[in-house]
């Protein structure tokens, strides 16, 4: 064969081919990749918005119930007089064993800028705020009628500071009482607990349709990049395939009709390009390979929590939506909530290595006690929360995995609070509500838990 007839075969080779196309592949895998953190940074928008919006609920919450704790002490002062009940007030109302919930939840929720929810819960503080003078009142009233005008109230600076009205020095103390409790209870009094009620319910109405708005936006955006990387890769695998088929035409077929000559003892340069041939059937495997491993990582970083290796909210948002394996839920089921105590303690004393150590306990605790055969019942979906779900279920089991995970926790030296709710048909309630009941039950334990401690942080440490 002539260098000038070797040039001209080279000149049809697969480099011609393969380098405009390596070129037009590694573009659109980039923008593939781009696709792909930008899917990833409006997921993690997504979940933020919905932490946020449990956030600033919780504090619309914090404010109405801060507003019946005082409500409640109150009348049961001026109904009683027990003097524990003021106690109990002032704890709420001043900044003494962590009170003062009303300002807080106000300042919790300037957080959001959302002027319009921040104005309805300033509103709600604000009338509290009248009735605060009013319960003070009647506080005062009961405390002259049961003690004289001369009584000690130096302990209750506020409620020392409330002057009566002179008609009250020629009273009997039973007229005094009666007017005590018809303060707190009249239809004034009424009418301002139901405003509280009104302004609260508007402020968490105003923050999830401004959750509800964000989250569509999220939905919107994720919706054309996820069109847009399905595009990608059809138009990547189109390419592909394209070039394949040119180089099949181009070089591939030539190279076989030579297998003759080389059957007859002619050697050609040629094959030189079946090496080529076989490195770019390489290239593509790998390529593909890499997409595929691409695609499974995002779809793991999306549903797992990274330090318990559990489902994460976003797994569980398709539990509570009543789909379980792509299957509407159906029959008997349970839902559990656990909250994990003492972890900002190990945290602000032990660090947060070990607090992240206290997590991954408790999550192997919850998966041990809870877990099915494929582990994708258990889910982490906040700090130091957990959920676990089960379907089909008995109350037999409920009440032998509950054993164990008592069992477990006292093993491992851990105090996971917990609550659970069972249905035997799902049809008469929904994931969410069943939940949510849960997630009652589970806070009203901790709340136990904190007024009975039974290990201290040392006993964490160990």
């Amino acid at each position: 064969m002539t260098k000038e007839r070797y040039k001209k075969i080279q000149g049809f080779s697969a480099k011609a081919l393969i380098l405009p196309a390596i070129i037009i592949i590694f573009a659109l895998n980039a923008f593939v990749v781009m696709r792909t953190f930008l899917i990833d940074g409006l997921n993690s928008k997504t979940m933020a918005s919905y932490e946020n919006y449990l956030e600033y609920t919780r504090a619309a919450d914090d404010l109405q119930n801060a507003s019946n704790t005082l409500t409640d002490n109150a009348r049961l002062y001026v109904s009683t007089g027990t003097m524990a009940f003021i106690d109990a007030y002032f704890k709420e109302y001043s900044d003494e064993y962590n009170g003062k919930n009303r300002e807080k939840a106000v300042e919790t929720l300037k957080k959001s800028n959302n002027t319009s929810a921040v104005h309805s819960l300033e509103q709600a503080l604000e009338t509290s705020n009248l009735l605060v003078y009013i319960e003070l009142k009647a506080m005062k009233l009961r405390a002259v009628a049961d003690f004289g005008y001369n009584v000690d109230l130096s302990a209750y600076p506020e409620l020392d500071a409330i002057e009566l009205d002179a008609k009250y020095a020629s009273s009997t103390a039973q007229d005094k009482r009666t007017d005590a409790r018809e303060l707190v209870n009249g239809e004034e009094y009424g009418a301002k607990k139901t405003l509280i009620t009104e302004y609260t319910a508007q402020a968490r109405d105003l923050i999830l349709e401004a959750t509800n708005g964000e989250y569509n936006e999220y939905s919107r955006r994720m919706k054309n990049s996820l069109m847009m990387q399905f595009v990608l890769v059809i138009l990547l695998s189109i390419i592909i395939i394209i070039v394949f088929a040119l180089l099949l035409l181009s070089l591939i077929l030539p190279l076989t009709d030579n297998v003759t000559k080389i059957e007859n003892g002619e050697k050609l340069q040629e094959n030189v390009g079946l090496k080529e041939i076989r490195l770019l059937a390489t290239s593509y495997n790998e390529l593909l390979k890499n997409k595929n491993l691409l695609e499974q990582n995002l779809r793991s970083l999306a549903h797992t929590d990274a330090l318990t290796g559990l489902p994460n909210r976003l797994a569980f948002t398709h539990i509570l939506a009543g789909d379980y394996e792509d299957k509407k839920i159906t029959g008997s089921a349970a839902f559990f909530s656990f909250d994990v105590n003492d972890l900002k303690l190990i945290n602000d004393t032990g660090g947060h290595l070990q607090g992240d150590n206290l997590l991954r306990s408790a999550a192997k605790c919850i998966l041990d006690c809870f877990g099915n055969d494929k582990g994708d019942n258990c889910f982490r979906f906040g700090g130091d929360e957990f959920a676990a779900f089960l379907s089909p279920v008995s109350v037999n089991e409920i009440a032998a995995r509950m054993e164990r995970f008592e069992l477990i926790q006292a093993q491992n030296n851990i105090r996971i609070a917990c609550g659970y709710a069972f249905s035997e048909d799902m049809s008469d309630v929904t994931p969410q509500e069943l939940f949510k009941q849960a997630d009652d039950r589970m806070y009203e334990q901790k709340m136990q838990m904190k007024k009975h401690p039974t290990c201290d942080l040392d006993n964490k440490k160990e």
